[in-house]
């Protein structure tokens, strides 16, 4: 079944409508926008969404490797391929044990993403209530592109609280 329908049915998100719980009666705080990871909230845990696939794209789109690589669902030996390029570029993926299939490969890729969200070491929270946020490596042009999306998509949105921060 697809990945939404779990995390709907066990966090109560996504909200998917209008008969969705309030978010403040949620068992978890979705956190939307970077400044809430220091936030102390209310209490409740919070809960950032991920996407292995962006994700590994970003660390690796660089990396000299044929289209199909990118394709590794049900493929071993991308899994190998694409795991070693990331142990190249993220520090701290090589003291992982190497992923033996897609889904191995995709939880390790997520666990990366928050670590490193929450050490501050190269990883953002992209997006707004508004918009939908995921955890997306920092990686150079992504910021400001976001930025100017979201402008042109209408004028009257506010540029992202991430607007200027972009280090690398």
């Amino acid at each position: 079944c697809p990945h939404w329908t779990i995390t709907q049915r066990v966090l109560g998100l996504p909200r998917i409508g209008p008969y969705s719980p309030d978010r403040g009666n949620l068992p978890f705080r979705l956190l939307s926008q970077q400044s809430e990871l220091d936030t102390p909230g209310d209490g409740r845990p919070g809960v950032v969404e991920v996407h292995p696939a962006v994700a590994i794209w970003l660390w690796c789109r660089d990396a000299d490797v044929k289209p199909e690589t990118w394709y590794y669902k049900r493929n071993p030996a991308r899994v190998r391929e694409l795991w070693r390029l990331i142990c190249d570029r993220v520090n701290g993926a090589g003291g992982l044990p190497a992923p033996e299939n897609d889904d191995q490969l995709d939880a390790e890729v997520a666990w990366l993403l928050a670590d490193r969200w929450v050490r501050r070491a190269g990883v953002v929270l992209l997006g707004c209530v508004q918009t939908g946020s995921f955890l997306v490596p920092e990686v150079e042009a992504l910021l400001p592109s976001f930025d100017r999306f979201l402008r042109a998509r209408s004028p009257a949105t506010p540029a992202s609280p991430l607007a200027g921060q972009q280090r690398k």
